[in-house]
């Protein structure tokens, strides 16, 4: 199997502070790659310690095959992590309608039932109240939502009916 590393410096001897400062520069553009691969040599405690600062990662190994894997692994275990910040950001819109009869507390959080009209409801969701004429409002962010059923859910969908607890802003 053919892996392609790319390179931005190499030496022979022992990993320095300046081999780590020199790796650290990546953290600005490809944080991904802002790690030194030590092959069959020493890592001075000076060195280690300054990775540990910067975030700069060290393998360390005497089988070169060894560094191929952590390598490979470290990169897989950083794009599914982008992946995860990736999905709590992304925000399914919904338009909601409000049971005025089921509005359980109305101060921090809030509680009522509502029915999805459209889109996606899900927990994390930040929920606004829109005026025509003004700004919008920030209300919260859906902190946790049960079904009819009483059983807690993640996620409703147009049609559904649920209770929603709404956690409000610290400014309201």
């Amino acid at each position: 199997e053919n892996i392609q590393i790319p390179v931005s410096d190499w030496g022979i001897g022992e990993v320095r502070k300046k081999d780590v400062t020199k790796a650290g520069i990546m953290k600005e553009k490809h944080p991904e790659y802002a790690m030194i691969l030590a092959f069959d040599v020493k890592v001075t405690q000076e060195a280690q310690k300054e990775a540990d600062t910067d975030g700069v990662t060290i393998f360390s190994s005497d089988i070169i095959f060894n560094l191929q894997d952590r390598f490979t692994r470290h990169l897989e275990e950083f794009q599914e992590a982008q992946r995860a910040e990736s999905r709590r950001a992304v925000v399914f819109p919904a338009e909601l309608k409000i049971d005025a009869q089921k509005v359980f507390r109305k101060q921090g959080p809030i509680l009522l039932g509502c029915e999805v009209l459209r889109g996606q409801l899900r927990v994390g969701t930040p929920i606004c109240s829109i005026c025509i004429k003004k700004e919008n409002l920030l209300i919260g962010h859906v902190a946790s939502m049960k079904n009819n059923n009483g059983r807690a859910v993640t996620g409703a969908r147009q049609g559904d009916i649920v209770c929603v607890k709404i956690e409000q802003n610290d400014a309201q």
